[in-house]
């Protein structure tokens, strides 16, 4: 009998057994074999295993025993007989060399055999499991492909089944009729309507349609008769008709009669004339498909009219627009920017309930909503955006006041970015015409971007990613109208969807679109063929090159440009700015003004030299006195230079931004804290980024701008240096915040917050002095960063309360530390002025955030009511100490004519109020008793007719007439 390997290690296994000295040799081994395993780690102690070993190890040890266990329990329930005893035991052990006591209970299968029965099972069901897999695959891929082969029904089950039954002698009623129907064929919904075609590709497809119907031309595909025609679709004298070769070819036809009758539709634009109410008749162009029927001979030249060249050349455009968008995004270089944009359908404005007249009358406004999205080399997804306006104005000007946002943030975000690529479909009243050409040509220029190209798509064929955010957002809205939002204008809009999308969205208010009329000279000049431009770009200011079909490169030679400029004054010499809320004037009126305005422009030319020039002789002498400074040896030598040479005292005001010419700091304003105690509205402004950041905004704070950085230093060193006591004072340094403050070991955080201090020394009197006056005499130096010390001394230097704005970023154990009022030795005014830590730097999470610079932060503006700011504005006027809000409709030299709105509830704190029908409130006020010019007020939620003021500003009217 042949043994199996199982059978003979079992028997060498018990021959070694039963031998006492090989026995004892094999323990031997196998105690240095488990020395050496547990030496290497392969063999632990339970205490040396990991959590997730010592599981994996008592699950082996449970279902060991399990299986033991079982193994005992079947070998007791065996019920052999015993065998017949051998008549010569040394036989029997001669013969099969295993002794015969053994031999009486034949064991089952070896744990090896056991083993591998186990394992091709194991693998059969890995594969049975593998093939069900693949089946369910392919099902569910069949699945899909019918999907993509959905079918519509053209009338109702009940009629399809009645025409069943007349065309078959079937005998099935309607309930296995509608069983057996595939489920790729289905019911049409409303969004299955094909909406927005192309009136081109829908035209010739449908006379292709009926020819293909009637067998003339073997294909209804467009492409396909298309290349019937041509050498290749990819050449455009082809494409255009200019090919000698192939200009004459025609398409295939199969035609038994020509006088046979063919009916086929069309679209087209006619002029009707309608009367309206009150009997005026006015003529209306209206788009309608009509039925058209002629002869064959006439449909077939029909075809080839629509064919060649106008269909074929319509359908080149399309392809290279597309193409050339594609390559586009793919081989954008480090300094150029895509950004594709599209006005979105504008959003009808819903409540969650509204009575019969507002759902099916008028009253229901709508929003505009400009949508895209920018992308750059560097940015791994697409930015995507939307504009939201209550103007539905959807013209050039309205255009770039949406883009505006969008190209400031593209540049504090990709400062690298120097070029523009805009891409967008072509209408003539939105994207295709001379005013936006001409802001092309400018505002970008101004913006600092070095060049931009426009392309266009072909016409009826610009549909994008622009129009995905619109479907998005208005689906968002729509839902949370659903949820009981109310939406009626665009802040509305933005607030109920901002919160649950990544894409930005920014309110684009009128007067920001009357900003960008102003720059639109009169008349302009029209580009020639501008329906067939679908690429111009310019690289120098008012100056346009374009062409017929978009090219990546734009000086390539195959395809060539035509040049444009637009004179200085747009159309002529004469030409007049565009104030859309003034009447136009005749550009035939002499512009008169035109040599003062240039006397004026050279008198500010030479009000801004001289004060630059006095502005660099202060840096002079500040820069000498700081040299002075320098030249100091010791800190005592500085007490005494600064007691001797720095006498004048500073006065810090009130600065507003539009006043003083600041610019806003976007980066600063993304870290602008919302719990600043103030009923201000505050805005960081831009000051220099050089390490004079804390003394430039002193200098803002005294002098109006940030050119007196040097001097400002000075006093702090001066302020620092002579009153080292107070500034080591932990008691001083609390008071001075105006609260009671937490940190009981305040002066060893600020010690721990200078550059001078080096981690691990044990903070000391002494030692946080040494920090002190170190700190001192290295901030003498220009352009060295300054901190918290700096601003307490900047305090007392201005003579006004600081309040220390620290943003909701990095540790905030630092930020309570920081963010404080701080309160002069000697001040003019308890009205504190503001100064925020921000940085510049944007590789920065939040738990990691430190600051590395300072800004001031100001009012935009301050407004002193007069003629000139009143006029159609809404203002607050005092009357009898009884503030009402009102509309200013006239105005002279020392009044204005308001309309005043009323007063629904006696309480005059209260701030709800409505206009009146049937009496008007008109009045005229002193200039005197304007209390403050506001935004239009508005509605109050779930009201038709009541109004509110913005309550931040009904509440400071409230304390100024002290209520």
């Amino acid at each position: 009998m042949v043994l199996s390997q199982a059978e003979k290690q079992r028997r060498y296994r018990l021959k070694r057994d039963t031998d006492p000295s090989r026995r004892e040799q094999y323990l031997r081994n196998e105690r240095e074999r488990y020395k050496m395993l547990k030496g290497v780690g392969k063999k632990k102690n339970r205490d040396e295993m990991t959590k997730r070993e010592l599981r994996s190890k008592r699950k082996y040890w449970k279902n060991y025993k399990r299986d033991l266990r079982k193994r005992q329990t079947n070998m007791k329930n065996i019920l052999t007989p015993p065998g017949s005893p051998h008549t010569n035991d040394e036989q029997a052990v001669q013969e099969e060399g295993v002794p015969v006591a053994l031999q009486e209970n034949v064991p089952g299968p070896s744990r090896q055999n056991i083993a591998s029965k186990r394992k091709r099972k194991r693998e059969k069901a890995k594969v049975y499991r593998k093939n069900k897999l693949l089946i369910r695959k392919l099902e569910e891929s069949n699945r899909r492909v019918q999907m993509y082969r959905m079918r519509f029904l053209n009338d109702t089950l009940s009629n399809l089944f009645v025409k069943f039954k007349a065309e078959n002698n079937d005998k099935i009623g309607f309930i296995t009729f509608w069983t057996l129907k595939p489920y790729w064929i289905r019911k049409a919904t409303e969004k299955e309507r094909e909406t927005c075609l192309c009136k081109c590709c829908e035209n010739v497809g449908l006379i292709a349609d009926c020819l293909k119907k009637a067998k003339i031309v073997e294909t209804a595909n467009l492409e396909s008769l298309v290349k019937e025609t041509v050498c290749s679709m990819d050449n455009l004298d082809c494409m255009y008709g200019n090919c000698l070769d192939c200009k004459q070819s025609t398409v295939k036809l199969t035609v038994e009669d020509k006088n046979d009758e063919v009916t086929w539709s069309q679209w087209q634009t006619k002029k009707i004339k309608k009367t309206f109410k009150g009997g005026d008749e006015k003529e209306l162009s209206v788009t309608v498909k009509e039925k058209e029927s002629a002869s064959i001979e006439k449909a077939t030249e029909k075809l080839h009219e629509l064919l060649r060249p106008s269909y074929s050349r319509h359908l080149f455009n399309i392809k290279n627009q597309y193409k050339h968008y594609k390559t586009l995004k793919e081989t954008l270089s480090q300094t150029e920017c895509l950004i594709h944009v599209d006005f979105s359908e504008n959003y009808s404005c819903k409540m969650s309930k509204e009575i019969q007249s507002m759902h099916f009358g008028a009253s229901l406004p709508q929003i505009s909503l400009h949508t895209g999205y920018y992308v750059t080399k560097d940015m791994d997804t697409i930015r995507s955006f939307c504009g939201v306006s209550d103007s539905l104005r959807h013209d050039p000007q309205s255009i770039w006041a949406y883009m505006l946002p969008i190209l400031n943030e593209i540049k504090d975000l990709y400062p690298f970015v120097e070029y523009l690529h805009f891409y967008s479909d072509g209408p003539t009243s939105q994207y295709r015409q001379k005013i936006n050409f001409y802001l092309l040509s400018t505002m970008p220029f101004e913006l600092g971007f070095t060049g931009a190209c426009w392309n266009f798509h072909e016409a009826g064929h610009g549909k994008g990613i622009p129009d995905g955010i619109g479907g998005s957002i208005k689906r968002s809205a729509d839902r949370q109208v659903s949820f009981g939002a109310d939406i009626l204008t665009a802040d509305a809009f933005i607030k109920s969807i901002e919160t649950g999308t990544k894409i930005k969205l920014y309110e684009v208010k009128e007067p920001d679109v009357l900003e960008v009329d102003k720059r639109i000279p009169i008349p302009l000049k029209t580009i020639p063929g501008t329906m067939k431009i679908h690429q111009i770009f310019t690289e120098s200011e008012r100056k346009l090159r374009y062409r017929g079909i978009s090219c990546i490169d734009v000086h390539c030679s195959d395809h060539l440009c035509d040049s444009f400029e637009f004179s200085a004054g747009g159309g002529t010499d004469e030409a007049k700015l565009i104030n859309k809320s003034e009447p136009l004037v005749s550009t035939s009126t002499p512009y008169t003004d035109l040599n003062l305005e240039i006397k004026n422009s050279y008198k500010k030319d030479v009000i801004l030299q001289r004060k630059m020039e006095k502005d660099k002789t202060c840096q002079n002498k500040n820069s000498s006195l700081l040299q002075t400074l320098q030249q100091c040896g010791s800190f005592e030598h500085l007490q005494i230079t600064c007691l001797e040479s720095i006498t004048e005292t500073l006065h810090g005001k009130d600065r507003f931004i539009e006043k003083d010419n600041f610019a806003i700091d976007n980066r600063s304003m993304k870290l602008f804290p919302d719990d600043v105690c103030t009923d201000k509205t505050l805005f960081p402004v831009q000051v220099r980024a050089d390490g004079n950041c804390l003394p430039a905004c002193g200098s803002v704070f005294v002098f109006g701008n940030d050119s007196y950085a040097d001097e400002i230093r000075a006093h702090i060193i001066k302020e620092l240096s002579l009153n080292k006591k107070f500034y080591l004072d932990k008691n001083y340094l609390s008071n001075a915040f105006g609260t009671d403050d937490q940190n009981k070991n305040i002066l060893k955080s600020f010690a721990m917050y200078s550059d001078e201090y080096t981690h691990g020394v044990v903070l000391t009197e002494r030692s946080i002095e040494d920090i002190y006056e170190r700190e001192i005499m290295q901030i003498r130096n220009s352009k060295t960063y300054m901190g918290i010390w700096q601003i307490f001394a900047l305090a007392s230097v201005i003579r006004r309360p600081i309040v220390s704005v620290y943003p909701k970023k990095g540790n905030p154990n630092v930020r309570k530390d920081l963010y404080r009022r701080i309160e002069p030795m000697e001040k003019d005014s308890d009205k504190p002025l503001y100064i925020m830590w921000t940085s510049t730097r944007l590789d920065m999470n939040n738990n990691y955030w430190v600051p590395n610079h300072f800004v001031p932060l100001l009012e935009p503006v301050e407004i002193i009511p007069d003629a000139n700011n009143c006029l159609h504005k809404y203002v607050i006027v005092d009357y009898e100490s009884t503030p009402y809000p009102g509309y200013v409709e006239d105005v002279d030299s020392s009044d204005v004519y308001v309309v005043c709105m009323q007063r629904l509830e006696r309480d005059i704190k209260k701030n709800v109020f409505y206009w009146p029908k049937a009496v008007k409130d008109k009045c005229w006020y002193n200039y005197s008793r304007i209390l403050a010019i506001i935004s239009k007020p508005k509605k109050i939620k779930g009201s038709s007719s009541n109004y509110e003021v913005d309550p931040e500003i009904w509440t400071k009217t409230l304390s100024r007439l002290q209520y």
